[in-house]
């Protein structure tokens, strides 16, 4: 479950795991300036069918490789384009070429470049996605089927982006959001929370016994060094900014990331454990707000 290097995930939300966490939502203080933060939250399931691996799409914005003054026809194939940013991106494990789904900021719903709140920006990542959905509902649910986002949210309508965004959380579907280059991140996103409710087969509580974290340096080549420890429930822990890997002390351990955390950013791991049932079958999210002073 690594993602790579070049992978900045914003904000994974799962419906189905929200279950039981209402006091892990509480608000916490703002991150120090130009620091980070990373909380683990653990909990202990019963059955991992409760979370099956979800049937994952990736809808991935092309702009960036298209040659200026040159837009795509309307009816073009963009999946070359599309495997294309995948392999830049390095994002891992590539989808199967069925659930590969490609938009730019070129061309699509003449609505997807209005924006009330702010006309210098766009909806086109938010109308391919919501195209997306209705295109997947056409053949089955979206509960428990997993959508990843990758774009420039720096340019995207905020609030159309977190309203489709909710909708799609509402249905049950899991969201990813993976940002092209450092550009600011709309705040909503990192404030999306999904509907609790309790599925039938899932029993989910903290850990009785939190065990405890480490946080490590996330490089290409070299050993990892240590930066910070903490125990999972516990309060945030603060860490630089940079490329990060979260180990859980479990038995055996399991390795969360990297994850790109920016000044101001704090990332909330929650790890979902089948010590009785499976022990070797874990499920996990990151969730990363902006939470700066």
């Amino acid at each position: 479950m690594n993602r790579s290097l070049a992978t900045v995930v914003i904000a994974s939300i799962c419906a189905a795991c929200a279950a039981g966490i209402g006091d892990a939502l509480n608000e916490l203080p703002p991150v120090r300036p130009g620091a980070s933060e990373i909380q683990v939250e653990v909990y202990r399931g019963v059955m991992p069918a409760s979370l099956p691996t979800p049937s994952q799409h990736l809808l991935i914005d092309v702009t960036p490789l298209l040659e200026p003054g040159d837009p795509p026809d309307a009816d073009a194939d963009l999946s070359p384009l599309a495997k294309r940013m995948v392999t830049r991106l390095e994002l891992a494990p590539e989808p199967e070429p069925s659930k590969l789904h490609a938009f730019t900021r070129t061309g699509g719903p003449t609505d997807a470049t209005t924006c009330e709140s702010d006309p210098s920006r766009e909806s086109f990542a938010s109308a391919a996605l919501e195209t997306l959905a209705t295109n997947l509902r056409s053949g089955s649910t979206l509960d428990g089927m997993r959508l990843t986002l990758a774009t420039d949210f720096s340019v995207e309508c905020a609030e159309r982006l977190c309203e489709s965004a909710a909708r799609l959380i509402d249905e049950g579907a899991w969201l990813d959001f993976v940002q092209f280059g450092s550009g600011p991140v709309p705040t909503c996103i990192g404030k999306l929370r999904p509907t609790p409710r309790e599925p039938a087969s899932l029993g989910a509580a903290f850990a009785p016994s939190p065990p405890t974290f480490r946080i490590e340096t996330a490089l290409p080549a070299g050993a990892p060094r240590t930066l910070a420890r903490g125990t999972a429930q516990g309060p945030p822990i603060e860490v630089g900014p940079g490329y990060r890997t979260v180990v859980v002390e479990l038995n055996p351990e399991e390795r969360i990331g990297p994850v790109r955390l920016v000044p101001g950013q704090r990332a909330r791991i929650r790890l979902m454990d089948f010590p009785l049932s499976a022990p070797d079958q874990r499920q996990w999210q990151i969730e990363v707000e902006n939470a700066a002073q």
